[in-house]
This record gives structure tokens, sequence and C-alpha cells, in this order.
């Protein structure tokens, strides 16, 4: 499938309660939890749970680079290494 390359990441964070976390977020979105999780825009979960989504929409959108928050380069910083370099 032919995907669009890039995106934004508006909300990243990892949490083992994803689910709490998207439940207090998703209203500001007008979303519901499971959306707010399921977004492209959003990266919300344990470390093995962002780095299985972005592969996945890797492969299924074509997805191969995403802007991130500057307040979430740490958080985001074991997903980085390890996707470095697939």
């Amino acid at each position: 499938m032919a995907g669009v390359g890039h995106s934004r990441a508006h909300v990243a964070s990892i949490t083992d309660d994803e689910q709490s976390f998207a439940g207090a977020l998703a209203p500001a979105l007008g979303l519901e939890a499971d959306q707010a999780v399921e977004s492209p825009h959003s990266m919300i979960g344990t470390v093995d749970e962002v780095v299985d989504k972005l592969v996945r929409q890797r492969e299924e959108l074509g997805i191969s680079h995403i802007g991130l928050p500057i307040e979430s380069m740490e958080d985001m910083a074991p997903v980085v290494a390890r996707l470095a370099g697939t």
C-alpha cells in the first residue's frame, strides 16, 4: 500500500496504563479512549505497545517517519533505540 511516508504524533507517552491516559485525553480530542489509542497521531502505551503500533503503521499505512512533541523525546528514547536500523 502506498503511504504518506511521514506523520506527526501530537501525544506521545510511555505508560503501563494506556486506557487511563487515553481516557483522560480523549474527551479533549472529541474521541473515545480506544480511538485516541489507535489514532496515528498518538503514541501511548508501553515501549512494546508503541513499537508494535509504529511497525504496524509502517506496514499498513507506509508511515516511516514520525514527528514527536519535544517534551516526549526522553520518553520515546527506548522506542527509537528499539527501532533503530529497522
